[in-house]
């Protein structure tokens, strides 16, 4: 039993790390694509946030992370990213 667990968690281990390269070869490409469009929403969804000095930001679930990335640098020090990749 235990070497079928042991194989088991090696085949997932190399699932998980195809997938998370492929998707991050897509994001990237993704970015490269829609930026404009995610960076016109994003500007729109700071200026309707109505934040008071003490509030911050705390984005979950995002999709490639522009939006937290646009958001931290429009409030810089009040935003909070769970998860960020690297860029």
């Amino acid at each position: 039993m235990q070497i079928q667990c042991d194989a088991f968690s090696i085949i997932l281990s190399r699932v998980q790390d195809h997938v998370v390269k492929e998707y991050e070869r897509l994001s990237r490409i993704y970015d490269a694509k829609r930026s404009f469009d995610v960076e016109a929403t994003s500007r729109e969804t700071t200026k309707r946030l109505d934040l008071h000095d003490d509030d911050r930001l705390f984005e979950v679930g995002y999709g490639t992370g522009m939006l937290p990335d646009l958001l931290s640098a429009a409030h810089p020090g009040r935003a909070t990213q769970l998860g960020s990749r690297q860029r």
